[in-house]
């Protein structure tokens, strides 16, 4: 734009010392016939300089920026949008690590360790994981016989599961499911009481030798592995799990597991030597 106003500025003042020249220099009659030439280009310059006038070539455009009011309120009472703390606690918490993890939120935190001065502490310190009782009846493994279930009171006995288990394997229930462990397999199995599996977990990444069972109060499945070294909790659809302790916390063939869900106490045992108890918390409920 400035280039051509500098340009057509120049011309005109060519235009104007012409002018003055041919009246010095020329006859009346060569000054009016060069005028005349003038005047069609001056014309032209005319018409330019109207352009300019009419169109927004020249106009000043100023560009300003009115903050809302409402912003201005909330920026003058918020002094701060959040803060960030980092923390240190001795307590764990366990998450999936490779499926879904919505369910599955827990919190440990060791709260004894034992010398158990055992070589083996299978039936020693608890009962035997392979009985649970039931609205009056007992459900034990069976082995070659399976699951079984007895009426206290009639003494009646029902085969729930026919498929054969080791003596070794245990069970728990929860609500209207049954949950049994089976070493030999590496897996577990959620079944109601007419023998209906509902679903089977098995994974030797993370599970093998499953023994002692229990569910928590969310309905969520706890299994020690003992060639894992792991405690392992497993959704209540079986669908997602995660490994809550591992040999990286001490844990060396582990085979009992006790949960007291009035104090929400976790008891796991080695084969030998050593037995841990820690306060286990969900923390979605």
């Amino acid at each position: 734009m400035l280039i051509t106003l500098d340009k057509t500025e120049r011309e005109i003042t060519e235009l104007q010392e012409k002018i003055a020249s041919s009246k010095q220099n020329t006859s009346e009659l060569q000054t009016f016939l060069t005028m005349k030439d003038m005047e069609k280009e001056m014309a032209v310059e005319e018409k330019f300089i109207e352009s300019l006038t009419t169109s927004c070539t020249t106009t000043q455009v100023d560009i300003s920026c009115k903050i809302n009011k409402s912003l201005q309120q909330i920026t003058a009472s918020v002094q701060k949008f959040g803060e960030i703390y980092v923390s240190s606690d001795p307590q764990i918490m366990v998450a999936l690590p490779t499926r879904n993890i919505d369910n599955l939120h827990y919190m440990i935190t060791l709260q004894k360790r034992i010398n158990t001065d055992s070589s083996n502490v299978q039936g020693r310190l608890l009962l035997s994981g392979g009985v649970v009782h039931k609205d009056g009846h007992l459900i034990y493994c069976a082995g070659k016989k399976g699951l079984q279930m007895v009426n206290l009171s009639d003494e009646s006995i029902t085969n729930v599961i026919n498929n054969k288990l080791p003596y070794c394997a245990y069970v728990t229930t929860f609500g209207d499911k049954l949950f049994f462990t089976n070493p030999d397999n590496d897996n577990v199995t959620c079944c109601d009481y007419h023998g209906n599996i509902l679903w089977t977990f098995y994974d030797t990444s993370v599970l093998k030798c499953p023994l002692f069972i229990f569910v928590d109060n969310s309905g969520n499945v706890f299994v020690v592995g003992c060639y894992t070294h792991s405690v392992v909790v497993i959704s209540s659809d079986g669908q997602y799990y995660s490994e809550l302790l591992s040999r990286e916390d001490g844990l060396r063939f582990p085979q009992v597991l006790h949960y007291d869900q009035s104090t929400n106490q976790l008891l796991v045992a080695n084969t030998a030597d050593e037995a841990y108890v820690y306060h286990i918390k969900d923390v979605l409920r």
